[in-house]
């Protein structure tokens, strides 16, 4: 076959298109940084900025798990010391003194106990009349 084929014309693009390729992955720009994972394959001229980024990401991972399993149990035990010290009886609505008095009025209840007593000393006066009046007439 020679150069002037159509299979060699297709094989020679196609050679083209995937060496590019291989230097795209081999030399990419700076925005792969920013997202590497944003591809399958990690650029070979990014590798030692992307595992440092990626080593402190894992050590503050690691970090902040260790600070959980120290921490959490410590916050458990603080709400249950909580539970244990929060008084039985729990204050829902403060009172207040009202403004004015509405019920029992006095006067109704100075009133009543002027009328009871008026009506109690009516029937003793009545029984000391009658036991007056039968002794007056037993008497006689």
């Amino acid at each position: 076959m020679g150069e002037n084929t159509p299979q060699y014309k297709t094989a020679k693009i196609q050679l083209e298109s995937l060496v590019k390729e291989v230097d795209k992955i081999k030399y990419s720009n700076e925005e792969n940084l920013e997202n590497p994972f944003g591809s399958v394959f990690l650029p070979l001229d990014q590798f030692p900025e992307v595992s440092k980024k990626y080593t402190d990401i894992y050590t503050n991972l690691l970090l902040q798990q260790k600070l959980q399993e120290f921490l959490l149990p410590e916050y458990e035990n603080a709400k249950m010391q909580l539970l244990k010290d929060k008084p039985v009886i729990q204050v829902i609505d403060y009172a207040s003194a009202p403004d004015y008095k509405s019920r029992p009025k006095r006067a109704f209840i100075v009133l009543g106990a002027l009328l009871v007593a008026l009506l109690l000393q009516f029937i003793y006066i009545l029984i000391v009349e009658r036991n007056t009046v039968v002794a007056r007439d037993g008497s006689r």
